[in-house]
């Protein structure tokens, strides 16, 4: 149920950066036929358009089961929450010493071990595309 209000909630927020967008003002190109706002105006409508896509799955998942699974554990209150906190600081603290690329991979990779993700290659490929895009 979380998920789903907060798609909705994420919803609202490109219907309202989508309305701005049209303000954006700049010079045409004669060959451009949507101006300045075209591709964020093109980006918005396909994220809305996901994010329908895993509202739908995410009902659909609601239906089946009852209540979505949980990735975490929840048995200990806060534990996760604690490591994850101390991931962002350790992450902080490392970025100045080790540089960008090195602790970025790092702190997706271990954010997603702490976060209960157990594919480490698919966790691993994630966090080398995310570091270098």
């Amino acid at each position: 149920m979380a998920e789903l209000a907060f798609n909705l909630f994420v919803m609202i927020g490109l219907g309202v950066l989508y309305v701005s967008s049209w303000s954006i003002a700049g010079r045409r190109v004669s060959t451009d036929h949507f101006g300045p706002q075209g591709f964020p105006q093109l980006l918005i409508v396909l994220s809305l358009a996901l994010l329908a896509y895993l509202s739908v799955q995410a009902v659909r998942q609601l239906r089946r089961r009852g209540r979505p699974a949980q990735a975490v554990d929840r048995t200990s209150p806060g534990g996760p929450i604690v490591l994850c906190l101390l991931t962002i600081g350790a992450y902080v603290a490392v970025l100045d010493l080790a540089g960008y690329l090195l602790s970025t991979l790092l702190f997706f990779f271990v954010m997603g071990t702490v976060l209960g993700y157990t594919r480490y290659l698919r966790l691993a490929l994630f966090a080398l595309l995310v570091t270098t895009v």
